[in-house]
């Protein structure tokens, strides 16, 4: 079963200021994070939206203040949940999520190739045990 993450121990937790129809958006610090937890948020002014970077959920610009301690303390399974390092940019999170998972695949693949490799050198030991048993060569 996987393993489900709160929003605001996650990297990709962030709050989107919107200023004359830009888009702003800014990893959440770790007081902002501390706060959301204590379910306070207060530090979200009527400009800013709360998000998930990866865009797993985002509560919008018009959306009712008072859902924000449900959507943020919501526990997802399945999500692209990366711890908060403070001072990271969201930018290189992502990249070193995408790498972390490049690695682990890479780590499957691995492991499979070792498994056939396995099976192959079993099968040629006993095709050779097998042809020198036929032709009396084994002394055993």
């Amino acid at each position: 079963m996987a393993e489900s993450h709160s929003c605001s121990d996650c990297h990709f937790f962030v709050k989107t200021s919107h200023i004359a129809g830009e888009h702003h958006p800014f990893a959440a610090t770790e007081s902002e994070r501390r706060s959301a937890k204590r379910g306070d948020f207060s530090w979200v002014r009527d400009i800013d939206s709360l998000s998930c970077w990866r865009g797993v959920w985002d509560e919008g610009l018009q959306s009712d203040p008072s859902n924000r301690p449900s959507v943020v303390s919501t526990k997802r399974k399945k999500c692209f949940f990366w711890p908060y390092q403070a001072g990271a940019l969201l930018q290189a999170v992502e990249e070193l999520q995408a790498r972390d998972v490049q690695s682990r695949e890479a780590g499957k693949s691995r492991f499979i190739a070792w498994i056939a490799i396995g099976i192959a050198g079993t099968s040629m030991l006993v095709a050779v045990f097998s042809f020198l048993s036929e032709r009396h060569l084994w002394p055993f």
